[in-house]
């Protein structure tokens, strides 16, 4: 696709929970890993809401509200922060394979970032970006796009969460 760039999996380092199994792993579960996987290299952008309308990217909640909006299990976009109030939360044992992990700014404290889960320690997200990232340029600069790093990759507090209607 003329919007992504490179190469998918930026990172392979774990520290995931060792408690998965694929045999607990639901359909939906890895068609929605699957399925985020599709977004891969498409560039971040503030606000960016592709291909809805926005010229190229996807900001970190535009990229969470498409994936779970194609399987039913939620249905109006939602900011990270009321995200974060959207899903039961779960702790960091019991994240499986389509769970949200949720980061918290240092200084503020609040929910500023989300990405999926999706096992082995790794999470897939629209990440590298803030609210300077509003070309491709700067999106390129920054290396700012969907991709898979280590859920450890900053130290930032997480919150871990569960959308309702996933098994």
């Amino acid at each position: 696709s003329y919007f992504k760039s490179g190469t998918s999996s930026e990172n392979s380092s774990s520290g995931g929970s060792s408690s998965e199994n694929s045999t607990s792993t639901s359909a939906t579960r890895n068609q929605i890993v699957d399925y985020a996987k599709t977004f891969l290299g498409i560039y971040y952008q503030w606000g960016g809401n592709y291909p809805q309308g926005s010229s190229y990217g996807l900001d970190c909640s535009h990229f969470t509200y498409q994936v779970f909006k194609k399987y039913g299990l939620m249905n109006s976009y939602m900011v990270s922060a009321d995200q974060a109030n959207y899903v039961t939360k779960i702790s960091r044992s019991e994240l499986k394979p389509g769970d949200l992990v949720f980061y918290k700014s240092k200084s503020s404290g609040k929910v500023v970032h989300v990405a999926i889960y999706i096992g082995n320690g790794q999470i897939i997200g629209a990440n590298g970006g803030d609210s300077s990232v509003t070309t491709i340029a700067t999106a390129k600069k920054k290396n700012a796009k969907v991709k898979i790093q280590s859920i450890d990759y900053d130290s930032r507090e997480k919150i871990y969460g569960r959308v309702p209607g996933l098994k």
